[in-house]
């Protein structure tokens, strides 16, 4: 349980003081409105992105009392490569907290961590698909999944976006997750 709060605190301390971290004042500089310097840099490509999930995985477990479904939370902390404005490929890395997923059933003594290899699409607007192969590693065996998904990047303005996303990874010969988060990301 200390391990994940030492795991929230860093990352909460991350989005609040790194905003601020790279801000200069240079005297004489041009005085333009902030409205027009944003519009301007809608059109410049950004190549990297970094952003911070918070998320529910939903697993569908088979137990002695009959079929039911599991919430897990999880965090994730993705790295995404825009080729283009309109393609990318993403490194997306998931912690699942609290629980492992062992033959349908659920036990407390490991922190599965997922990992994915994704093409990204940016299919209209900011509405993003997300398509790859991963690996969950686990402490006695890996499991590897295909992930298929969706993500709607918001802008926030100064290079900060606010991304609700819903996913799917099918793992084969193993459970299947169903995952709805919500994440900031900052465009660099």
């Amino acid at each position: 349980m200390n391990r994940n709060r030492a795991c929230i605190g860093l990352l909460l301390l991350f989005l609040f003081f790194s905003p601020n971290l790279s801000a200069q004042h240079q005297k004489g500089a041009h005085t333009q409105s902030h409205t027009s310097t944003e519009s301007s840099d809608t059109h410049k490509l950004r190549h990297n992105r970094l952003s911070v999930l918070l998320y529910h995985s939903y697993v569908r477990i088979r137990a002695p009392q009959g079929p039911h479904l599991v919430v897990i939370p999880s965090i994730g902390l993705d790295y995404e490569y825009w080729f283009t404005h309109q393609f990318g490929l993403g490194i997306h890395n998931d912690l699942i907290f609290t629980h492992k997923i062992q033959e349908d059933l659920l036990s407390d003594n490991a922190f599965p961590f997922l990992s994915s290899l994704d093409a990204l699409c940016r299919i209209h607007k900011g509405l993003v698909l997300v398509l790859g192969p991963g690996v969950e590693f686990e402490h006695k065996e890996h499991l590897f999944f295909f992930r298929g998904g969706l993500e709607y990047e918001i802008n926030l303005g100064g290079h900060w976006d606010v991304c609700p996303t819903i996913f799917y990874d099918n793992r084969r010969h193993a459970y299947n997750t169903s995952s709805i988060g919500i994440g900031i990301g900052k465009t660099f």
